[in-house]
């Protein structure tokens, strides 16, 4: 388990499926975030849990509250490359997640600091839809330097939108840590 502030994040367990399924049905979540919006059933949940716990290049991890438990959501390592020692960071947190009290910064943080510091991995990349000023700010705030736009990369509501790339080097988080940013 991984230990922040305010949260936990422990590997994905069959149990959490259930919130996954919620997670990834929901309509406002979808559009906010990057991926696939396809409504999934909880059979096709559990089908996807059943390959994804295997799955070497991709770790998903369900977001606790460090002192009540509860579950607020999941976060993401995908298409880990070890050889060029890097990985995408991802977050999705339901609305029972404590809205500016610090859990998304305090999840992302706590998920840099193990991908830096424990798997040693030198450079993270995250993306927004450019109209999810939310996450920009959260990743901007947690050191990400914005690397480019991707033009019309993502559809949502009958419309093409920009996605915004950037990314995070081990060095430069490790400033940020000395310099007492985070």
């Amino acid at each position: 388990m991984l230990t922040g502030e305010k949260t936990v994040l422990r590997p994905m367990e069959q149990e959490d499926m259930q919130l996954y399924s919620e997670l990834f049905n929901s309509e406002e979540i979808s559009k906010m975030v990057v991926g696939w919006g396809m409504p999934v059933s909880l059979s096709e949940q559990m089908n996807w849990f059943d390959k994804a716990k295997s799955d070497g290049r991709n770790r998903r991890f369900t977001v606790l509250d460090r002192h009540s438990g509860e579950k607020l959501g999941m976060a993401s390592l995908s298409a880990i490359d070890w050889q060029c020692r890097k990985a995408t960071l991802g977050i999705k947190l339901s609305d029972n997640c404590p809205k500016r009290q610090g859990y998304a910064s305090d999840v992302l943080l706590t998920l840099i600091r193990f991908t830096f510091y424990e798997m040693n991995l030198n450079r993270l990349e995250a993306s927004w839809i450019t109209y999810n000023i939310a996450s920009k700010g959260l990743y901007t705030k947690c050191g990400f330097t914005p690397e480019g736009i991707r033009r019309k990369a993502v559809y949502r509501s009958g419309e093409y939108h920009d996605l915004e790339v950037s990314g995070l080097l081990r060095e430069d988080f490790d400033r940020m840590e000395k310099g007492g940013r985070t």
